[in-house]
Formats: structure tokens, C-alpha cells, sequence
């Protein structure tokens, strides 16, 4: 995740925009079975835990707190694995979104991108309640597909 350049120091490694959409086809697709999963077996307690989760990410965007809404934001997405109680999906699923992290400050600092992301967040906690798979992947595939674009957007512009 990090280059090398000689006489120039360490930078972190940016994607192709191919790298990009090879590595998001793979996350949409991957993150689907544990959805699936959670949907089917998701408590009443776990549902309360991915809403304390995006409320902690709506504090930290209130205060401008870039490294909290990277946190939080990380934090739901590995409860809702987690709620798979598949381990492989979700070490799978971790390491694919790892390899996204190096968008997520820049991510995090466009308002908008904050506000769409809490809003699909709460979709997908609804979805979660109603047991509503259909509407539950419509909106993970809508939140990737976001995100995606956010990246393939920075890369452009670095």
C-alpha cells in the first residue's frame, strides 16, 4: 500500500481506475453473503449497535473530526460482518476494504459525501430491521458504487 520512490521518500500507492473497479466488483460481491446473513439473523441488539455506531459517525462529522468518521464509518461496516458470524467473509471482506483506505480521508472532507453516507447508513439499519433483503443489497451495491466513484474521482484529480 505504500511505494518507494528513490530520492523522493514514501508515498502511499494509488490504484489504477481498472485496480479500482476490479477491487470494488470483488467487495460488492464478496460483501453480499454476510449481508444475507446478517439480514436473516440480526438482533434487536445489534440493530440498537449500528445505531449508537452512526450516531457516533454523525458526532464526529459534526466536529470535522476526519480520523473519528473513518473510524465510525469503518466500525459499522465490520459490525455488519461481524453479524455474519462467518469469520472467513469477514477477514476476506477486511482485507479487501484496506486496500480502500487510502480515499477515506479525502472522502471524509466533502460534506456532501458525509451526508449521503450517514443516510445510506440508516437505510441499510432500516433495511436490517425489516428483514428486507432485496432493499437491503440495492442499498450496500448504491453505498459501494458511491463510494467507488468518490475514489476513482480523487485519483483523477491527484
Amino acid at each position: 500500500m505504500v511505494q518507494i520512490l528513490p530520492n523522493q521518500g514514501i508515498r502511499v500507492a494509488d490504484f489504477s481506475p481498472e485496480e479500482i473497479e476490479s477491487l470494488y466488483l470483488a467487495r460488492n460481491h464478496l460483501e453480499q453473503l454476510p449481508v444475507k446473513l446478517a439480514c436473516n439473523r440480526i438482533s434487536s441488539q445489534e440493530i440498537k449497535t449500528l445505531m449508537d455506531i452512526n450516531q457516533n459517525l454523525i458526532k464526529a462529522a459534526s466536529r470535522s473530526d476526519y480520523a473519528g468518521m473513518v473510524e465510525e464509518n469503518f466500525r459499522f461496516h465490520r459490525t455488519l460482518s461481524a453479524i455474519s458470524k462467518n469469520q472467513f467473509l469477514t477477514q476476506a471482506i477486511e482485507a479487501l476494504r484496506s486496500r480502500c483506505f487510502p480515499s477515506s480521508y479525502y472522502f471524509w472532507r466533502i460534506k456532501r459525501n458525509v451526508r449521503i453516507s450517514i443516510i445510506e447508513h440508516n437505510k441499510i439499519i432500516k433495511a436490517l430491521e425489516k428483514h428486507d433483503f432485496p432493499q437491503l443489497l440495492s442499498i450496500t451495491e448504491k453505498h459501494l458504487h458511491n463510494s467507488k466513484n468518490v475514489y476513482l474521482r480523487y485519483l483523477s484529480e491527484t
